[in-house]
């Protein structure tokens, strides 16, 4: 199953992903599928964690980024899997956009 994240002209922020309720604690994102053009070359992944926005981090404190590649497929890693799990999250681009972009999410239900 997929839905789509898009950030809208002149913003950085998407909209917001599945979860947050009961009926998506199962269901876990596995991969974006990034737009065919695109501003900038980076973007981060926040999770809603009550009412507050968090970026993802790496181990070493640094923000995830993840760099982008026209038209392409990101698998998104198992830390960042069991970051997001059944939880909100949104797309941050480093950059402000020049038109809407749309990426796709793809997700996987674990009973």
């Amino acid at each position: 199953m997929s839905t789509t994240l898009t950030v809208l002209n002149t913003a950085t922020v998407s909209d917001v992903s599945l979860g947050g309720d009961s009926t998506s604690a199962y269901v876990y994102p596995v991969s974006i599928g990034l737009p065919s053009a695109f501003d900038g070359t980076l973007f981060y992944i926040e999770v809603k964690y009550g009412s507050t926005w968090r970026r993802i981090l790496e181990t070493n404190g640094a923000t995830k980024a993840f760099t982008l590649y026209a038209s392409g497929l990101i698998p998104i890693d198992v830390d960042t899997i069991k970051s997001i799990r059944g939880r909100q999250f949104r797309i941050v681009c480093g950059t402000t956009q020049t038109a809407d972009r749309t990426f796709e999410v793809f997700y996987e239900k674990l009973d």
